[in-house]
């Protein structure tokens, strides 16, 4: 029994591994009771404790990037395919407190017009923040289904937080149900994993842990045509598929996204696409063996997805709905240039370059850079429906008369997406055709084109509307923002727009 207890103690490596989990995690429950006590007579105490909670969290982040040894989990079989993988750990670590924060801030300006449980709100982000980043530094499937699910429940109640509100009461259940059937799917691929490990014998050192991601790879290593092993895989990619929102697994997002408020459709948005990013590099190299089996079924996948997502969201006017739609088919992107720089691994080997794997990187963050500005304006926005999962386009009528600087925001995020130069999104969209062209994938790479030409549609239809000067005068009053807001939003806008330039400043250097 002693022995059993002391082979399940956490070694020194390990909570040095987890220290800015385990941070966000008790942070999470100071914030509550701070939210709890204060919230009526304070309500700035919440948001303050939040803010320092996620910088000291950052802060350890920054010092495992700057000492890797300080991110590397414990040696053995968990971390025998890992074992460089420390900066990746922490890099994500970062960017999913990045995240929190910009939810914070979003967070913030809503509660200026409508009012949410913050308690639960800022309890729940520094939660969901700590299980995404542990999530991606676990190296087993069963630490992989807990942490996911406690991700996902978070969530659940984040969507249906707006208790007076039926679109969000709905959302939530929608969340919920297709939640539940994506992770009984997850589920049961890895009980497969499981049995098929045990039935064919996983050979040392990685025997004696049958879910650990090393002796998944091991018995995919040994046998790559075992059909039991092949379902699991398939079964397991879909859990992952569906935080992505890639096809199949897309159609909750739309109705989730605009029935959820503001910015915790800014937090789906933002820290469901860093997981999937994660998870599917991850399985991409724990599925290696098999990866020409899964190759041509992802790609697939991925393209009816890229299609479908810009075709649907020609005719949208919802700005929820339309960048739910945007979400999906840039989490399109980024499997496709995943898929194909493993493509590139398998076949050119050193073909692949750092220099690809930092252009997926920079595509992730880039995204959410050119989301905060627009999620931003939204929140200050008011519905003419009088609810904002009611929010149209319509909306944003002659808003670059009433708020030049809402308006430049809102404008070089959504030129961002779409990828128009010179914004940080063309830099993003041409690393990525650069990726596929490297692979040889003509074809897609012509598909994603055509995609990204058809984008410019449907938002252009929302900058004109911005710059339209018709019922400026008789549209509803906005929510001004402050001297710290407006220096926020002008700074992002340059970051936005300026990015660019500095990026090929820098490369010319």
């Amino acid at each position: 029994m002693q022995e059993f207890i002391q082979a399940w103690q956490p070694t020194g490596a390990l909570v040095s591994a987890f220290l800015p989990e385990i941070i966000l995690a008790a942070g999470a429950l100071l914030v509550l009771a701070l939210d709890v006590w204060c919230s009526k007579k304070r309500p700035a105490v919440g948001f303050t404790a939040t803010c320092g909670v996620l910088l000291v969290a950052a802060l350890f982040s920054v010092a495992q990037l700057v000492c890797p040894h300080l991110a590397a989990l414990a040696s053995g079989t968990d971390g025998s395919i890992f074992g460089m993988a420390a900066p990746f750990f922490a890099s994500f670590a970062l960017f999913f407190i990045g995240c929190a924060f910009l939810t914070t801030l979003v967070a913030r300006t809503v509660r200026e017009r409508a009012e949410f449980s913050a308690p639960i709100t800022n309890h729940l982000i520094l939660v969901a923040t700590a299980a995404a980043a542990a999530l991606l530094k676990s190296t087993n499937f069963i630490a992989f289904f807990v942490l996911l699910e406690t991700l996902t429940v978070t969530l659940y109640a984040l969507v249906g937080s707006y208790r007076t509100s039926v679109a969000s009461l709905e959302a939530g259940v929608k969340y919920l149900i297709a939640g539940g059937v994506s992770g009984a799917l997850m589920l049961f691929g890895v009980v497969l994993l499981y049995g098929a490990s045990a039935l064919a014998g996983v050979p040392a050192p990685w025997a004696p842990d049958a879910l650990g991601y090393g002796s998944v790879f091991a018995l995919l290593n040994q046998d790559p045509t075992n059909a039991v092993a092949l379902a699991g895989v398939a079964l397991t990619l879909c859990g992952v598929l569906f935080k992505f929102g890639v096809f199949p697994m897309q159609f909750w997002i739309p109705d989730t996204y605009q029935g959820a408020p503001t910015h915790v459709t800014f937090f789906l948005a933002t820290l469901s696409k860093g997981v999937g990013f994660g998870m599917t590099g991850v399985f991409l190299v724990v599925f290696a063996p098999v990866f020409d089996v899964l190759f041509p079924v992802l790609l697939v996948l991925t393209l009816i997805s890229m299609v479908y997502a810009n075709v649907t969201a020609l005719g949208q006017r919802k700005v929820k709905r339309l960048l739910g739609l945007s979400g999906v088919s840039h989490a399109s992107y980024m499997v496709l240039g995943m898929l194909a720089f493993g493509k590139i691994l398998q076949t050119q080997g050193s073909a692949a370059s750092d220099s690809m794997l930092f252009a997926l990187a920079l595509y992730l963050v880039f995204y959410v850079l050119s989301l905060y500005p627009i999620f931003s304006v939204m929140a200050r926005v008011p519905a003419g429906a009088g609810d904002e999962a009611l929010q149209d386009v319509n909306d944003f009528r002659g808003l670059a008369k009433r708020s030049p600087v809402l308006a430049g925001a809102v404008v070089s995020g959504l030129a961002s997406l779409a990828g128009i130069p010179p914004t940080v999104g063309f830099i993003a969209k041409l690393g990525i055709l650069w990726i596929v062209f490297s692979a040889g994938l003509y074809v897609p790479a012509a598909i994603m084109l055509a995609c990204v030409v058809a984008s410019v549609y449907y938002y252009f239809v929302w900058i004109r509307s911005a710059f339209a000067t018709e019922e400026a005068d008789s549209a509803p009053a906005l929510s001004c923002p402050g001297v710290a807001s407006r220096i926020s939003l002008v700074f992002f806008t340059a970051l936005t727009v300026l990015g660019c330039l500095v990026y090929f400043a820098a490369i010319a250097l």
